[in-house]
């Protein structure tokens, strides 16, 4: 091979800062490029500006003109982030091919987890001039993986809870233990509840309350309670009653400016993060029946 053929497998660098991608590109490589059905660069490793890109990659940015770290991430700078390794910079160490997964954005701000296939072009003396980039959408890939990762840890919580269930030693105090352990396991909480009503009175009835009730409670012993009363008529206050009034659970993490709030009763410990899973008028047996089913 002589030194003209060598010179035309170069991919050239762009001729200004305004050009589009295709400003120096051939119709054919061109058109082989757009076939490809996910987005794909080559982007200079000097200026890391996007020299050559397919129609894919256009659709997904809208534009093709400028850096990479602009066009995929909508940042001024580039790529630093733990959690967004930048592949250039490992290309340019390693001389090697690298997968990394991003998040890029599109058009509509909409993220979507891609995996970054990188590959260095490297000059004569070996110093990588150029990297070719091609990104695979992975997000609905990783929502399958996840959801079968929720369900199976569902399932490893139903199995848990079944010998509680059928066994006719286990009290509801045991039983409720166990909800409650692998609720927490489940949503990744410290702290927890869980409760009934009692039909005779009414009250809301903590069965596992006094497991948060250690060194942390500055209530005094004799108002230490696990039982809480509902209002004259019929209904409950606070967070928790939000839950049983409606007959609906729901999560948020601002407990002290959601509607229900009444604040961080006197002597009790603040919790950032609310998850009020009980139902109004629901026995014990039914509210661990509900838990294993839901």
């Amino acid at each position: 091979m002589d030194e003209r053929d060598d010179k035309r497998k170069e991919i050239p660098s762009p001729a200004g800062p305004d050009n589009g991608p295709e400003a120096y590109c051939e119709p054919l490589l061109q058109t082989v490029l757009d076939s490809l059905t996910y987005p794909f660069y080559i982007i200079d490793a000097a200026t890391r500006r996007v020299c050559l890109a397919n129609r894919a990659a256009r659709q997904t940015h809208g534009s093709t003109v400028g850096t990479c770290y602009a066009l995929m991430h909508g940042r001024k700078s580039p790529c630093d982030a733990p959690d967004h390794p930048c592949p250039l910079e490992i290309v340019r160490k390693t001389k090697k091919p690298v997968v990394t997964e991003h998040i890029h954005y599109l058009q509509q701000d909409c993220p979507r987890n891609v995996e970054v296939h990188a590959f260095p072009i490297l000059d004569r003396d070996g110093a990588v001039t150029q990297m070719i980039e091609y990104c695979v959408d992975v997000t609905e890939r990783k929502r399958v993986a996840e959801q079968r990762q929720w369900e199976l840890a569902v399932n490893t919580a139903l199995a848990a809870l079944a010998d509680a269930l059928i066994a006719p030693s286990s009290s509801i105090e045991e039983t409720t233990e166990i909800v409650l352990e692998q609720a927490r396991r489940l949503t990744d909480s410290e702290h927890g509840f869980v409760s009934s009503i009692d039909p005779e009175t009414g009250a809301a009835v903590g069965h596992t309350l006094t497991s948060m009730m250690g060194r942390q409670c500055r209530l005094p012993a004799n108002r230490q309670t696990i039982a809480f009363q509902p209002r004259p008529d019929g209904s409950y206050p606070a967070l928790f009653g939000q839950a049983l009034n409606t007959g609906r659970g729901f999560y948020t993490n601002a407990p002290s400016t959601h509607p229900a709030s009444t604040g961080v009763p006197e002597g009790h410990i603040p919790l950032p993060v609310s998850y009020t899973h009980l139902r109004a008028h629901e026995t014990s047996l039914h509210l661990v029946c509900r838990l294993l089913l839901e």
